[in-house]
């Protein structure tokens, strides 16, 4: 198999995992749950709380409906962008795209479908120390969006990244006195 295809068989599975792991999850909730319904599993730690968001993740309020569809849209299309026609420099990159294309493809379907997101995962500590509640996309592109910055990070540290951003001056300009 070309590399390309092996490339892109990749990047569609993993993405198509966290796609199939987050709509499966969102459809048992669904089917579980009443809206609004809040469920005790680990306390005082973790819920699960059936709830519909119109925002961004983990309920931040900007923009609309057709902002959120065109953000992950394009989201989408810049992954595959990266991931297709940049240079990696480490082997966790193509992870971390994956994971964010499944994750942005994955709410993308229930704003499609539903002009918002189920969202369920409810964590914190006892009432007053709760995070937003969110979905396994929304973990999934945070994920992402963390490993690519951890690569970015040691990539930027690494000696083989010193090495090409400080090349030293071709041999016979230093001996010629320049």
């Amino acid at each position: 198999m070309k590399p390309y295809l092996k490339s892109f068989f990749l990047l569609f599975i993993c993405a198509g995992m966290v796609v199939t792991l987050d709509q499966t999850t969102k459809i048992l909730i669904k089917n579980s749950y009443q809206l609004y319904e809040s469920k005790r599993l680990w306390e005082p730690f973790f819920r699960i709380t059936f709830i519909y968001n119109e925002h961004a993740a983990f309920g931040i309020r900007i923009g609309n409906h057709l902002f959120f569809v065109i953000v992950n849209i394009l989201a989408s299309f810049f992954v595959l962008y990266y991931y297709f026609f940049l240079k990696h420099q480490t082997r966790s990159e193509p992870v971390a795209l994956a994971l964010i294309l499944g994750g942005a493809i994955g709410n993308l379907i229930d704003r499609l479908a539903y002009h918002k997101v189920v969202d369920f995962i409810d964590v914190g500590i006892n009432e007053n120390w709760r995070w937003p509640v969110f979905n396994m996309a929304d973990s999934s592109v945070t994920i992402g969006v963390g490993l690519m910055i951890l690569s970015m990070i040691l990539v930027k540290g690494s000696p083989r990244a010193q090495t090409h951003s400080n090349p030293s001056p071709p041999a016979d300009s230093a001996q010629s006195g320049g």
